[in-house]
């Protein structure tokens, strides 16, 4: 037979086995770190959870984005190890900053195909939460309807201990997919991450607002709780304010940064909202007031699964 060799092919093939061999290098050198990301109460301007999103600290490269290395933990099967590192760390995180502010403040985390593939993986997670000290039912696992359409069967099985155990779900990038409404009911989800997609246009565009609505007042009737990621300007926080999203999160209010940068946003949004409390205008300017600046790239700002 003919076979035709490519050039690129083969150096997209050493990319990868060499990305492959570094991130194994960097678990266990310890070059990934946690950054957190706070989602905010729209009725009150306070951080009511974060979000745990796993940077590379590479030692000649610098930061690596994480679309450059998740997809390669993910084909590999790395996912498993990498998502239980950022569950340890995350879980322990969160429990201190609960202890710090005595407030029941939630912890999000992703997880993946992998992940969510072992029927083991609710009892370890309960127990690595309970272990770091995470106060019970303030842990919530994203999810994405990409995951839950590999397998059905087996994730509602995973999805229903999970939820036996007191771990909250929350589908993620919720709208993009196909079914997104028959996931709403069956699998046990406390939640829905609207995604940014349907939040860029609010301001703008009469139809995403209407979609925003929609999807507020369904959740709402079922009982779900609605974030909504991708939150970059004034108007997107006073509309989705005035539709009734519950909670919001993004660069306007607060970029990923390391745990002990949101340590200081939280502490002074806790003190700062409670005195600006019910005043629109004093929730905006306080909101603006307190945004974190990125040092980092945006293109490295992304979530475990990208």
């Amino acid at each position: 037979r003919y076979e035709l060799f490519d050039a690129t092919v083969r150096a997209q093939v050493l990319s990868r086995l060499h990305t492959e061999t570094e991130l194994r290098k960097a678990l266990e050198c310890e070059q990934l770190h946690v950054y957190y990301q706070p989602i905010i109460d729209t009725a009150t301007g306070q951080p009511v959870a974060t979000e745990a999103l796993v940077r590379w600290q590479h030692p000649d490269h610098g930061l690596i984005p994480p679309l450059e290395f998740i997809p390669i933990a993910e084909e590999t099967g790395l996912i498993v190890e990498l998502g239980r590192y950022v569950l340890e760390q995350a879980c322990e995180q969160g429990a201190a900053w609960q202890r710090q502010f005595a407030l029941p403040l939630e912890m999000f985390v992703n997880v993946s195909a992998h992940q969510l593939a072992n029927q083991l993986f609710p009892v370890e997670v309960a127990e690595i939460a309970r272990r770091r000290g995470l106060l019970a039912g303030t842990l919530e696992l994203e999810v994405t309807e990409s995951v839950l359409m590999g397998e059905a069967g087996s994730s509602a099985t995973v999805l229903n201990e999970l939820d036996a155990h007191g771990l909250r779900l929350m589908l993620d990038d919720f709208g993009t997919g196909y079914s997104s409404l028959s996931y709403l009911r069956r699998f046990p989800l406390g939640g829905v991450k609207v995604d940014r997609s349907f939040i860029d246009g609010l301001g703008d565009n009469p139809q995403d607002a209407a979609i925003m609505k929609a999807i507020v007042e369904m959740c709402r009737a079922l009982g779900l709780t609605v974030v909504a990621e991708g939150v970059e300007t004034d108007t997107q926080l006073r509309q989705l304010r005035q539709l009734g999203c519950e909670r919001v999160q993004g660069y306007l209010l607060c970029h990923p940064r390391p745990p002990e940068e949101i340590t200081e946003f939280l502490n002074e949004r806790l003190v700062t909202v409670t005195e600006a409390e019910g005043s629109a205008s004093a929730y905006l300017k306080t909101a603006r007031a307190n945004v974190v600046r990125p040092s980092l790239p945006q293109r490295a700002v992304g979530s475990l699964r990208n």
